[in-house]
């Protein structure tokens, strides 16, 4: 989440004595009101986006004129609807858990919200991003083993190579990179949370 750059940069601006506590904090706590927005938006439009995506496949599994002969490529279509629609609900849920985060709490109890989501986030994200990987993927080789059929094996090994590599670099490489990314990021804003709690 990128919106954490500016959250921790706001937060780096409390170590700055030049000004009383009082004003410091309410200028913080705009600013926070701010970034938090951001970061709901984001989950909430991801949300969205995928809600719709989800009804999108199933209208084409139900009402698109595709003639599809095996019914597991219809239930490779219903099961990728599923997991948009699962994944949905856990970025909702996301939004509803960063909502809930009152940034005109005093700091230590400011500094225990952010923790709690910090470790929320880390719980989830040790299943979540696995089994989306897994659910994904197993429904579009489903949904694959009719639409090659009769190919040219040539173009199918193609697209399949250039398909699993695109996925193991997006998963492996660059979903990681962001979760470090992510992970770093809050610790900064919860250690600069737990120097502004010192000076009240």
């Amino acid at each position: 989440m990128q919106d954490f750059d500016a959250l921790k940069e706001m937060w780096d601006k409390a170590d700055d004595k030049n000004t009383g506590n009082a004003p410091r904090a309410t200028g913080l706590s705009s600013m926070s009101k701010s970034h938090k927005q951001k970061l709901e938006r984001q989950q909430i439009g991801a949300s969205i986006m995928l809600c719709i995506t989800g009804f999108v496949i199933l209208a084409m599994a139900i009402f698109g004129n595709f003639r599809f002969e095996w019914m597991i490529t219809y239930i490779a279509m219903f099961m990728m609807t599923a997991v948009c629609w699962a994944q949905s609900v856990i970025l909702f849920f996301n939004w509803k858990k960063i909502r809930s985060i009152d940034e005109t709490h005093p700091p230590r109890q400011h500094l225990q919200e952010w923790e709690t989501y910090y470790a929320f986030r880390k719980k989830q994200l040790k299943w979540n991003g696995p089994l989306y990987f897994i659910a994904l993927n197993l429904a579009m080789g489903m949904y694959f083993i009719e639409i090659f059929r009769g190919r040219p094996v040539m173009n199918i090994i193609i697209f399949v190579a250039a398909y699993v590599a695109w996925m193991l670099f997006a998963y492996l490489y660059l979903g990681k990179k962001n979760l470090r990314k992510e992970e770093s990021q809050l610790m900064a804003i919860i250690q600069n949370l737990k120097a502004l709690e010192e000076q009240f």
